[in-house]
């Protein structure tokens, strides 16, 4: 069975996920919280509102590197996306929270890919 993509999660009925909880919820079989939990928790984290105004679905990322012992994305997601916050992202760089969402994703499966 194949999993769901972050995409698909993303600002969707019946939950509504932000970017972070997208995220979070494409990889729920590596961390093992319920819908409750990824509500309660990455809830606060989308939306500019991730520690630092870090992008959330770039937080997601990288607490499941954390969570893996892996190494950071943030570079990658940097070099490919123009930014690291929601500020830069939206604004200067005008790189849609979608696009983040996909791009966290994609860094993500080639962490886990290569491991």
């Amino acid at each position: 069975m194949e999993s769901k993509k972050a995409e698909q999660f993303f600002h969707c009925k019946p939950d509504n996920w932000n970017c972070c909880q997208a995220v979070m919820k494409a990889y729920q079989d590596k961390t093992n919280l319920t819908d409750q939990e990824i509500e309660k928790m990455y809830r606060p984290c989308g939306g500019g509102r991730a520690e630092g105004g870090l992008c959330g679905a770039l937080y997601a990322a990288e607490e499941l590197m954390k969570a893996h012992n892996m190494p950071s994305v943030i570079d990658e997601f940097e070099k490919e996306a123009g930014g690291t916050t929601c500020k830069v992202l939206k604004g200067e760089e005008k790189f849609p929270c979608l696009e983040c969402v996909r791009l966290a994703e994609k860094l993500v499966a080639q962490r886990f890919e290569n491991k």
